[in-house]
């Protein structure tokens, strides 16, 4: 599921703002669960 929120995003974005998109994405732990990053749970 987190993938597909991920593609959902990427395809939001534009190409303008792909810098923006990787530089929120870079601040999400690797680690987390990917369930609470699906269900929203960005902090």
């Amino acid at each position: 599921m987190c993938y597909t929120v991920i593609v959902f995003m990427v395809t939001v974005h534009t190409p303008l703002s792909r810098e923006v998109f990787w530089h929120e994405y870079a601040k999400i732990p690797r680690h987390t669960s990917q369930n609470s990053i699906a269900a929203g749970n960005l902090e």
